[in-house]
């Protein structure tokens, strides 16, 4: 008989087989970038610092680190988040709220850039949403915020 405790923020699952003992097992997710032009990386990498101190309210971010591995490449690995994301209109309204109008931080030129439904995930245990595609962090005008939240939040009725 097998039992499984879950931290969500860690993905840590601590697996118990009678025969066999325990086990702990951690998960973590990997993304590896190359970039064509110089300016480009070090924009991402000034961007990633700066979103280690972020505060999106209700929608979280998973506990990252980065390093340039080479003149052109930047690894990020982050906190293996296990879950889905399900439309909701609970959701788009957060969503709406904390990236595009920032409410918490309205006069702040940083967002994602990418609101793709496929970036956010609900972790299985807490259900707190998490935005998972770090590297789409950057200034991102308020115009351009919403022409992109308008065309890729799935409407719901």
């Amino acid at each position: 008989m097998q039992r499984f405790t879950k931290d969500c923020l860690q993905e840590r699952y601590i697996t118990t087989n009678e025969s066999s003992g325990s086990r702990i097992t951690t998960f973590k997710f990997i993304k590896t970038t190359q970039y064509e032009n110089k300016k480009l990386i070090e924009s991402t990498l000034n961007n990633l610092e700066r979103l280690k101190t972020e505060d999106f309210g209700k929608i979280y971010i998973p506990n990252f680190s980065f390093v340039q591995t080479t003149h052109n490449t930047i690894e990020i690995t982050s906190d293996f988040i296990k879950g889905l994301w399900y439309p909701n209109i609970t959701d788009n309204r957060i969503i709406e709220d904390y990236l595009v109008k920032r409410i918490n931080k309205p006069d702040d030129p940083y967002t994602f850039g990418d609101l793709n439904h496929h970036n956010f995930l609900h972790c299985n245990n807490t259900q707190r949403l998490f935005f998972i595609d770090l590297d789409c962090y950057r200034k991102f005008k308020m115009e351009e915020r919403w022409n992109s939240w308008n065309n890729k939040k799935i409407v719901l009725k």
